[in-house]
């Protein structure tokens, strides 16, 4: 039988387009090569590194997320009441967990600041306690009300300083809340200070783009996100278990630890107060009851300090911010004392369930329509 004497090119015609493609990629990456290279023979200079830059951290949600949440078996192992079901999350294009912006035109706004436990990842969407004191506040008030929630997992004070600055005080919020003590806690027993090196909670990180090469990366990395989104999401967690608080664990004396939380405590209500905003504090809700309970995993038992003796500095956290609402004059809602210590509220030491969530809405919306709104125009 004769062979075929028709052109490979032409049996061929898929992997043709390919390879000419191909050719043409390279031809263009050559020519982009040659000019660069005459470019800088022009120049008749060596080509300066830029020095080195460092940037604040800006902890925030990220931006337009539409996620759906599962705990992870740890958790479910560890937790009390956390139920192993899918929860919706998603921010809008400024961070802010929604809902958010239920209003073309508000008439009050307030910008919740804080940790994962302000943030209630697992809390269904509808029912945490931000944008459910919207609807009561509105209910009671008969006027428009915008939650803006800024939390994000792992934050401290100092991260929600920034935020305020960054991107509440452009908000104009009439109101902001502010909740923490376990973050602020935990930063300061396991890495010394709010200043740290810490590679996922530290302040200051030099700027990504000061080496060669840098903004290729990036840019393969964000174009490796969109074509692999699912797989991103499951790699970076990973990630962030292994960097997080990696190292010894360093433990100040407690009135340091105390200080640094008052200092950061006040720095966040003073700020709020210079642009015209109104502070509202809240103590955290707990299970830390005087003996560890039997259903819950202690979840710093490496620290070096018995559970007695973190309680006792957790007990102090919220008495310094109940003490820093009384000297400064700002109003507080004590969630330590409203909130039961028990399952049906929060499903470890400190994060709420649903009903958790329904109950602190109630209060702080309580606290906000007799102690921190506006008067109606």
């Amino acid at each position: 039988m004769p062979a075929d004497a028709t052109p490979w090119f032409l049996r061929h015609p898929r992997w043709t387009l390919a390879l000419v493609a191909l050719a043409g990629i390279v031809l263009v990456v050559g020519v982009l090569v040659a000019v660069e290279a005459g470019l800088r023979r022009a120049d008749r200079k060596p080509q300066a590194v830029p020095p080195p830059e460092r940037v604040m951290r800006f902890r925030e949600s990220p931006l337009d997320a539409d996620l759906l949440l599962r705990p992870e078996a740890a958790m479910l192992d560890d937790a009390d009441g956390l139920e192993d079901v899918p929860v919706r999350f998603q921010t809008d294009g400024d961070g802010f967990i929604l809902p958010a912006r239920r209003h073309a035109s508000a008439d009050l706004t307030v910008l919740f600041l804080g940790g994962s436990t302000t943030a209630c990842l697992f809390v269904p969407d509808s029912l945490r306690f931000h944008a459910l004191t919207a609807t009561r506040l509105e209910a009671q008030t008969g006027r428009r009300v915008d939650a803006l929630n800024a939390a994000r997992t792992g934050n401290h004070l100092l991260h929600s300083q920034a935020l305020l600055l960054g991107k509440g005080v452009p908000q104009t919020p009439d109101v902001v809340v502010v909740m923490h003590a376990v973050n602020d806690l935990t930063t300061l027993l396991r890495a010394g200070d709010y200043w740290n090196d810490n590679p996922s909670r530290g302040l200051l990180i030099d700027d990504p783009c000061q080496t060669p090469g840098c903004h290729l990366r990036l840019g393969l990395r964000g174009l490796g996100g969109a074509l692999f989104p699912a797989l991103g999401r499951r790699l970076r967690p990973q990630a962030a278990r292994v960097s997080e608080f990696d190292g010894p664990v360093v433990a100040p004396d407690t009135a340091f630890v105390q200080a640094r939380f008052r200092s950061a405590l006040v720095g966040v209500v003073e700020s709020a107060r210079a642009w015209g905003i109104t502070p509202v504090l809240m103590t955290q809700a707990n299970r830390f009851t005087p003996e560890p309970q039997p259903t819950l995993a202690f979840p710093h038992d490496d620290l070096g300090l018995s559970y007695a003796a973190y309680r006792a500095q957790y007990v102090a956290f919220n008495a310094i911010t109940r003490s820093v609402a009384a000297d400064l004059g700002v109003p507080v809602v004590d969630l330590d004392a409203i909130v039961p210590r028990d399952r049906a509220h929060l499903y470890d030491y400190v994060h709420l369930t649903a009903a958790g969530s329904r109950l602190v809405a109630e209060a702080l919306a309580d606290t906000l329509a007799t102690r921190a709104l506006p008067p109606s125009p």
